[in-house]
């Protein structure tokens, strides 16, 4: 058990609203850039260095972006936004932050990198990429939550999947794996006699101040799928041992504590077994900076129909309702979101207290044929009033 495993009730209800839509991307953007398969899953984001970097799944690998804040684009290179002493000796003469070279994303920035895979990894996979990331300055250590899979005889459409760890002291340049830390209760060797994949989802990572919560999709031993669940770890612990390259032991949500081991153990259901909106397919989550509160941003699916819904938490556990932020517009596939909160000033003036953008992937063919098609909106969501 972890300590402090008595957390709130679920936070009441909250609604929000879609304000403006942009596409940046459609499918020929894509490929002229190298995203053929960009993003497959979450695009997570951070501030190193007054840039603001972000890192998603091309295939299987990682697409990287880097934007050069105005304002820092001619002071320092080299220094932390967290103000942290510079190392003994070091020069501490102010030179022009570089400027990073390569086509442009647009809302993104220069993409630096196209499909980097992860360092070697300690445990086998025909697949792994990621996904959300957490930045923390004091330790210059960024944290990657990666979605890995193995494919039944070979066959992607029919994989096993979990979830695990990678970390960068280089502002998302490099990746070291740190191993698995979330397997489904249902094993791979019963998952094999059954047909079809075994989707846990991105690991959705919400910071909840004394532990890191990762929410994600899990399926009974039985075969049963359960909508949406929780592991944590002590967050002092998590990012202590990611910096000597290390990973600690998670535990899934039991109903009354974090209790199950991350790894094959027994997770409770959170949202229920179906939502009204059908099958939580993806999520991700976004601080409120004026409610301190979380919100779950997720894509349901029910008999072909996408909607994007939302709920709100304050410890990342108890989550409200889930309330229509979007309902089915068209018979377009809608899956992968990601959210990102404000982390510039002009971000914060477009974006107000308690909004967020949503990146969102939508294609009319959908399924293994959406790259065909595929292309990358941005939503700018805001509470209600």
């Amino acid at each position: 058990m972890l300590p402090g495993d008595v957390t709130g009730p679920a936070s009441g209800p909250a609604r929000f609203r879609i304000v403006s839509r942009t596409t940046l991307l459609d499918a020929d953007d894509r490929r002229r850039l190298g995203l053929d398969h960009w993003p497959d899953g979450t695009v997570g984001r951070f501030l190193r260095d007054g840039r603001v970097v972000t890192v998603g799944p091309n295939g299987d690998g990682l697409a990287r972006t880097e934007f050069v804040l105005p304002r820092w684009r001619d002071r320092f290179a080299g220094r932390r936004l967290s103000l942290r002493p510079a190392t003994h000796g070091a020069s501490t003469a102010r030179r022009p932050t570089p400027t990073p070279e390569g086509p442009d994303v647009p809302g993104f920035g220069v993409l630096t990198a196209a499909q980097e895979p992860i360092g070697t990894l300690r445990e086998p996979a025909d697949y792994a990429a990621g996904g959300p990331v957490v930045y923390d300055a004091g330790r210059d250590l960024a944290l990657l939550v990666y979605h890995a899979e193995a494919h039944r005889a070979g066959e992607p459409r029919h994989f096993y999947s979990s979830l695990g760890l990678a970390a960068s002291r280089d502002g998302g340049v490099l990746w070291t794996d740190l191993g698995r830390v979330v397997r489904a209760e249902l094993a791979a060797d019963a998952a094999a006699r059954s047909w079809g994949p075994v989707e846990m989802g991105p690991g959705t990572l919400v910071d909840a101040g004394d532990r890191f919560v990762l929410l994600f999709g899990d399926f009974r031993a039985d075969g049963r799928r359960v909508n949406l669940a929780a592991a944590a770890a002590p967050r002092d612990a998590v990012l202590d041992a990611a910096a000597e390259g290390k990973c600690v032991e998670w535990r899934k949500w039991d109903g009354s504590s974090f209790s199950e081991p991350g790894l094959g153990g027994r997770a409770e259901e959170l949202m229920g077994p179906a939502t009204t909106f059908g099958q939580v397919k993806w999520t991700d989550a976004v601080r409120l900076r004026r409610s301190r509160r979380w919100a779950l941003v997720a894509s349901t699916n029910f008999m072909g129909s996408w909607t994007l819904v939302a709920s709100t938490s304050v410890d990342g556990v108890h989550w409200s309702g889930p309330a229509v932020v979007e309902g089915s517009q068209s018979d377009d596939e809608a899956l992968y979101v990601s959210t990102h909160g404000p982390l510039t000033r002009a971000e914060s003036k477009e974006l107000g207290p308690d909004g967020f953008a949503v990146v969102r992937v939508v294609s009319r063919q959908g399924a293994y044929a959406r790259w065909e098609d595929a292309e990358v909106e941005r939503l700018v969501v805001a509470p209600t009033t």
